[in-house]
């Protein structure tokens, strides 16, 4: 085996010597104290594997702090500098499934199943990241082959009998998950796998039970913290809820899931202002979620923020929303801090600026403002420019609702002109005064 990490200046020696050199310094190496070499997967160069080593390890550590993006750069060059260790993989594999890069996450898991075809773990979380990607029966494949390696792993078949359920395979999902309670000395996660099941199965009061084992025997989870909060908030216990899902931001600030949960927790306590706190954390982390910046807008419009609050939903219009009780909500906004002439000029800016779709939502309240100012006829002008576009089918059904409004005051004012003396006419606007007479007419 080549060393090029150690250069000796020795004379040239048969190869048959410098053979056995080479290994009475390995001898050497191993005996001052290198046993770390123990679990060096015989692939490759141990010196360049020792190195990539190093990096992994920082990976790890920095993993433990929840610090993920600078583990994931560690974990990368591990893996750059030493492909073929299995644990290398599955390490930088599980740091993307955290940061939900999950294409990413399948092609290192795979990785590290094909250089080591019994990491029970790897075949685990591959299971869980096809699942994330929409598929299924991959998933149910990559939990079956953790089982083929440990059939008496209780995690495995509770991952599985959860699966099974969701594909309404009942009798075969109750008969593994009553086998998985067997085990001998259940861990954190199958407690929490286990929980994960009785709530699927709505067996809450168990669940429930299942969950506080969970987060007792390991409560530097945030996975476990999270999702204990967000069971309990949905059970109704907001107050419970509140100190899980803090207790879970705490640990890895930096899960933007985590803060909206606890956004929602607070919100359920009517404490708006830390909601809008939490769920601008939320935003910090994940920008271009919608659903983050709407709530966020919405806790500060409760808050009578309305500038901030006019400024969260103009950037979802900019993104080309089709939301409506987004275009609803910048508009509360917007009369709360802003004139009609502003407002038109920002609507018509996004008519010009985007796509159909979003021009017919500028154009309809574009309209909204010109009936709020009393110009009917400029309203109902910029309403039928929307319906001409590409509305959706809830802006459809709202212009609908307009143009019946239009005909039904049309059909009221004919009615009452037809009884009325002819010098109405008199006084009423021109253009009025024209229509009307249409209905004069003998």
């Amino acid at each position: 085996m080549k060393i090029p990490a150690i250069h000796l200046k020795l004379p040239k020696a048969p190869p048959k010597a410098r053979l056995v050199a080479i290994i009475a310094m390995t001898g050497l190496v191993m005996a001052s104290g290198w046993s770390v070499l123990s679990d060096f997967p015989m692939n490759g160069n141990p010196f360049t594997w020792l190195k990539a080593k190093e990096l992994y390890l920082d990976g790890i550590e920095m993993r433990k702090r929840f610090m993920l993006p600078g583990a994931l750069q560690k974990l990368e060059a591990a893996v750059q500098k030493y492909p073929n260790d299995s644990s290398f993989q599955y390490a930088l594999g599980e740091a993307e499934e955290r940061l939900e890069r999950y294409q990413d996450a399948e092609a290192h898991f795979q990785q590290a199943v094909k250089i080591n075809p019994k990491n029970v773990d790897a075949w685990l979380h591959m299971a869980s990241v096809y699942y994330q990607l929409k598929k299924p029966d991959e998933s149910e494949k990559a939990t079956r082959q953790a089982l083929q390696v440990q059939p008496d792993n209780a995690e495995a078949q509770c991952q599985l009998a959860s699966l099974l359920a969701l594909s309404n395979k009942k009798d075969e999902a109750d008969k593994l998950f009553l086998s998985s309670q067997h085990a001998p000395h259940p861990s954190a996660r199958f407690y929490f796998l286990t929980a994960r099941y009785l709530q699927g199965q709505n067996q809450n009061s168990e669940a429930l039970k299942a969950y506080a084992k969970a987060v007792k025997m390991d409560r530097d989870s945030p996975e476990f913290a999270e999702s204990y909060g967000m069971f309990l908030l949905n059970m109704g216990n907001a107050r419970e809820a509140v100190r899980w899902l803090r207790s879970a931001c705490q640990i890895n600030p930096n899960n933007a899931d985590c803060w909206e949960a606890l956004g929602l927790a607070l919100f359920a306590q009517n404490a708006n202002y830390d909601a809008a706190i939490a769920m601008h954390e939320a935003v910090k982390r994940a920008p271009e979620n919608a659903v983050y910046v709407k709530r966020f807008g919405v806790l500060l419009f409760k808050e009578q923020r309305y500038q901030l609050a006019e400024e969260q939903f103009r950037k979802l219009i900019s993104r080309g929303s089709e939301d409506m009780s987004v275009w609803n909500l910048y508009m509360k906004s917007a009369e709360q801090i802003t004139n009609f002439g502003d407002m038109k000029k920002q609507l018509s800016d996004v008519a010009d600026k985007g796509n159909d779709r979003t021009k017919s939502f500028a154009y309809t309240f574009l309209g909204d403002v010109h009936f709020m100012q009393g110009n009917e006829e400029a309203a109902y002008g910029a309403y039928r420019k929307a319906a001409a576009l590409d509305p959706n089918d809830e802006l459809k059904k709202y212009l609908q609702d307009r143009f019946a409004d239009e005909k039904k005051k049309k059909e009221e004012r004919a009615r009452m002109m037809r009884n009325a003396p002819k010098d109405i006419l008199k006084k009423v606007d021109p253009l009025t005064r024209k229509e009307l007479q249409k209905y004069l007419k003998p």
